[in-house]
């Protein structure tokens, strides 16, 4: 393969895998970014070696900087911008899906008929060790041909639990599909050839938003080219899954997606009885022997002994690489093209045309209000929906600022609740969406990062901003979000109360726990010298609808069944209702002598993670468990992790005994000042919080 010259258009979550892989790649250079956002591309750019940076990809297109471009931008432009570059006769490599509807399709159809330069579409679960593994198998011929194919995936989807529906996947039926269901679709489709029928049966949706549709469960009757396929799909499944059989003339191979297994069943010299002994013994080496090389293969990549080893990675990886072997003519390369990505896309929009969609419910076309009795940032989140249905509920006007704006419920649609969407790091941005008001809760978040620095970037200067913003607008009040974890909760014979500090020692703690203890200093700093008074509310656990069940206040969760705790599991914990909290922020726009002061919030019902878990089982018929850990042998587990990676040559910060101590949240609460000041009284019933807390989550099964 020649060296060639790589440009990526879109810098999100997804770009840094790419930009990874390219710059790993012998024969590849990451030589341009392009990106709307000048910041992004500047920092993506700079952090990847990247020697041109454009925030137009028309510019990108015409620089001659580039033998190729990565289009990793929001799916509905990715038609558009593969067009773009394809009419520079410049090979273009999209992820999936190529387009999002039959425009699209038509558009880049038309556009390769009009150029030579080669489309192809990231279909990385193509290159799925595991299917790669199953693919060599079906192709030696050892078990005859294909008949036909079953696939059921299931998979979480945190953001459909959390009520994160402003997510493009939720915009229309068809979108969840093309996010998910591709993945097994271009898998089957490997097999079965271009599906010529398709036939779908759904469960009954959920509603999300304000009443739209979701159909987290379809069932898709597939007639291939070659055979037929049954694609059992599902998201938002609380046990994940992803297997593939595939049927042949002489035996079956399934391919254990998750777990990168694949087995083989086919036929011996032995009597029915004895084959099926011996089918049984064949069937645990694969799986045992492969199991041990995966795990293996996995500890070597932990203490650096080889590169990433992570089945995402690989199939990534070696879906790019496939894409520059077909350019340079490598007969073993697999075409995955338009014509190949097309058909999916299609599949999907007969599937979804069954999913009756109601247009998205815009608020009524009135011109904003310029002054408001409260500006709610962040408002669209999990606490905002409530904060803005308590101001609701007291007839105040309300405007919420978010980034993300879709779809969302009723009350947001409220003829007191204006809506706007800006970016509040953009001074200029913050500064409009806080005038015409004298109080301004603030529970944006700001953010998270991959390093410790950009952690307390992201959260300090995102509180900053805002409340220079206030200060410029001349806001009165500011009501700002905190946390508990920006306290040290790790003594047991100190009471917590509002007066107590945030954690003196925050270099000891985590990077969110660190980046918490400093927002709240530099706010308290910020209001001594002049501007909004301010005030700082630190919520315990925060539990209700809208949330998930597995709380990472309680522990880690490898999967949501099971929580490695941060205790032994016997503390009263400081659980509060999320409309409690809504109810106290509310109060403290018009409650007397809270200038900068700080009030914690936690419920009168605090259980231990143990009898929070015995109701949970309780309420949802499942085995949700807790297992009980001391902070000491935590800390020992986690730096001995550390310590390997180290050895390794990757450089790690060590954990601190400190941290893990706060964690447990051995410390108990008194809150009566926020009780005295605020008026605030939260659930004291163990059968009303049980009721707003745990049996939310005994949500109904839909079964197909």
């Amino acid at each position: 393969m020649t060296t060639k010259r790589i440009g990526i258009v879109g810098t999100g979550v997804i770009a840094e895998t790419h930009a990874e892989i390219i710059t790993n790649h012998a024969n590849l250079l990451l030589a341009a970014i392009a990106d709307i956002n000048e910041e992004n591309a500047n920092a993506f750019g700079k952090k990847w070696g990247a020697a041109h940076v454009f925030t137009d990809p028309t510019a990108l297109a015409q620089s001659g900087h580039i033998d190729a471009v990565h289009i990793l931008t929001p799916p509905d432009s990715h038609a558009e911008l593969a067009a773009l570059f394809l009419k520079h006769n410049i090979p273009t490599f999209v992820e999936k899906p190529v387009g999002t509807t039959q425009e699209d399709l038509d558009l880049l159809t038309q556009t390769t008929i009009d150029t030579s330069a080669y489309l192809g579409v990231n279909q990385n679960s193509l290159f799925h060790p595991a299917f790669e593994k199953m693919r060599t198998i079906i192709m030696s011929g050892e078990i005859g041909t294909v008949k036909s194919i079953q696939c059921h995936y299931a998979a979480p989807l945190r953001q459909l639990e959390s009520g994160q529906f402003g997510h493009w996947m939720f915009q229309k039926p068809i979108n969840i599909l093309l996010e998910q269901a591709v993945h097994p679709l271009a898998q089957i489709a490997h097999f079965s050839g271009s599906f010529l029928d398709v036939q779908t049966q759904n469960v009954p949706p959920l509603e999300i938003g304000d009443g739209r549709p979701f159909y987290p469960t379809t069932l898709l009757n597939l007639q291939g080219e070659n055979a037929s396929a049954q694609l059992h799909y599902s998201v938002g499944a609380p046990y994940a899954h992803w297997q593939m059989d595939v049927l042949c003339t002489d035996g079956l191979v399934a391919a254990d997606i998750l777990a990168n297994r694949v087995t083989v069943k086919g036929r011996s010299k032995w009597l029915e009885a004895t084959e099926h002994f011996q089918v049984g013994r064949r069937l645990a080496k694969q799986i045992k022997k492969q199991s041990g090389k995966n795990f293996l293969t996995y500890a070597a990549s932990m203490i650096g002994l080889k590169g990433r080893s992570d089945a995402f990675y690989i199939g990534m990886a070696k879906s790019i690489d496939n894409f520059y072997a077909y350019l340079d003519g490598n007969k073993t390369a697999i075409k995955v093209d338009l014509p190949f990505a097309k058909s999916l896309v299609e599949t999907c929009l007969v599937a979804s045309d069954k999913m009756a969609a109601k247009p998205e419910k815009k608020a009524p076309a009135r011109k904003p209000r310029k002054e408001v009795d409260v500006v709610i940032l962040g408002g669209t989140g999990f606490i905002g929906r409530y904060v803005v249905q308590v101001c609701v509920d007291k007839g105040m006007n309300v405007r919420v600022v978010a980034r993300g704006t879709h779809n969302l419920p009723a009350i947001f649609h409220h003829k007191k609740v204006d809506v706007l969407s800006a970016d509040m790091r953009n001074p200029a941005a913050a500064r409009t969406a806080v005038t015409g008001t004298k109080h301004v809760i603030n529970l944006a978040h700001g953010g998270g990062g991959a390093t410790t620095e950009l952690v307390k970037k992201a959260m300090l200067g995102s509180a900053e901003a805002v409340f220079n913003a206030c200060k410029e607008a001349n806001v009165e009040r500011l009501i700002h979000m905190g946390s508990i974890a920006g306290l040290y909760l790790g003594n047991p014979s100190e009471t917590i109360t509002g007066n107590t500090p945030p954690d003196p020692k925050p270099a000891k703690r985590a990077d969110y726990a660190y980046a918490k203890a400093l927002t709240d200093h530099k706010m308290l700093e910020l209001a001594s010298q002049g501007g909004p008074d301010v005030t700082i509310l630190r919520p315990g656990i925060v539990v209700g609808k809208g949330t998930p069940a597995s709380h990472s206040g309680l522990g880690v969760f490898n999967n949501e069944q099971y929580c490695l705790g941060w205790s032994e599991g016997n503390i009263k914990l400081p659980f509060v209702l999320v409309s409690d909290v809504a109810v106290a922020t509310v109060a403290c726009l018009n409650a007397k002598a809270i200038e900068n002061k700080c009030f914690n919030l936690v419920g009168d019902v605090c259980w231990t993670a143990r009898e929070y878990f015995s109701a949970l089982q309780k309420a949802t018929g499942r085995p949700f468990t807790y297992d009980g850990q001391s902070p000491y042998y935590i800390t020992a587990i986690e730096n001995l992790k550390i310590l390997i990676k180290l050895i390794a040559g990757k450089k790690q910060r060590l954990h601190s005994l400190r941290d893990f101590k706060s964690r447990a949240m051995y410390a108990p609460f008194d809150c009566s000042d926020a009780k005295e000041v605020l008026g605030w009284a939260p659930v004291k019933q163990e059968a009303e919080f049980y009721e707003k807390a745990i049996a939310v989550h005994a949500a109904p099964t839909n079964v197909l």
